[in-house]
Order: C-alpha cells, then sequence, then structure tokens
C-alpha cells in the first residue's frame, strides 16, 4: 500500500504540472465556463441577481459533466496514444495509481473551474447561495465524483483522438 501511495501521488503531482504548463487545458477548464457563465447570465439573466442566481446550477451541472467526461477521457486516449500510458508499465506504479491520479486531477481541476465560476458570478453577477456553501460543495464535489468514472471509462474504451469526442459528446 505504502508503493501505491507513492506512486499515486508522484503521478498526481506530474499532472498537475502537466496541467500548469498547458494553455489548452487551462483554457478548456477555467476560461470557457467563464464564457458559459457571461452568455447565459447576459442573455437571460440582464443584471436581475435572482434570475443570475437560478441559472447557476445548470451552470455548475453542464462544467461538471463537460469536466467530468472530456477532460479525464481526452487525456487519457493522449497518454495512450502518445505511449505514455504504455511507459507506466515499466515504471514502479500500480494501474490503479494511474487511473486515482486521473482521477484525483480532474477532481481537483473540475472543484477549481467550478470555484472560479461562483467567484466570479458572486463579484459580477451579485449571485448569492441559498443555503449552505458546505452543502453546495459537497454536492458538486460528490456530482464529479459520480461523473468522473464515466470520463475514466470512455478514456480506457475510446480508439483514438477522434473517437472520444465522439463518445462523450453522445453521453454528455
Amino acid at each position: 500500500a505504502p508503493m501505491t501511495i507513492r506512486g499515486f501521488w508522484a503521478l498526481f503531482q506530474a499532472h498537475l504540472i502537466a496541467y500548469g504548463r498547458s494553455r489548452t487545458a487551462i483554457y478548456w477548464s477555467l476560461a470557457f465556463p467563464l464564457f458559459f457563465l457571461f452568455i447565459f447570465q447576459f442573455a437571460f439573466a440582464r443584471g436581475d441577481a435572482r434570475v443570475a442566481s437560478s441559472l447557476m446550477p445548470g451552470l455548475f451541472t453542464i462544467t461538471i459533466i463537460s469536466g467530468s467526461f472530456f477532460g479525464v477521457a481526452l487525456r487519457m486516449v493522449t497518454e495512450r496514444e502518445n505511449g505514455i500510458l504504455r511507459r507506466h508499465r515499466v515504471a514502479p506504479v500500480s494501474a490503479l495509481d494511474v487511473v486515482l491520479a486521473h482521477g484525483a486531477t480532474a477532481l481537483l481541476t473540475l472543484l477549481t473551474s467550478l470555484a472560479v465560476q461562483l467567484l466570479v458570478a458572486s463579484l459580477v453577477f451579485h449571485i448569492h447561495i441559498a443555503g449552505s456553501p458546505l452543502a453546495l460543495g459537497v454536492v458538486l464535489a460528490m456530482g464529479g465524483l459520480a461523473l468522473i468514472p464515466v470520463g475514466l471509462i470512455v478514456g480506457s474504451v475510446a480508439r483514438d483522438s477522434r473517437t472520444a469526442p465522439a463518445i462523450t459528446n453522445f453521453l454528455f
């Protein structure tokens, strides 16, 4: 078990470093959800904070589904196509370490995306949370935990980087 924790932690850190270096990953996980936030808020809320607040659950759902499906599946397929997953076979990490590191990275980036979305919505559109912020955080994390495995499955069964988006779009 200690080797599994060490392998997981090393892979998790490597995934976070790779994420931080990828402008594309940062754009799709942070900027693109904000694009949806502004489009929905300007198109439907038109400055009404109550309407803006009522739009947030749907926006959070879109962010959770897209982050869980696309982010994980496409990252796994890309790693398989680039031979990175094959290299893990000779490294002192188990398949469980690889899967858990992908899932944990996806969950952290997803929760970061949701937090940024909530912060911007609060500051710009004056939305407020009706209820417990802690309960909201738990529900959002549980949504990610429920859907990230679907993205992992898609990433495992998709043949290539052309097939993965088609499968994830169908599930979305």
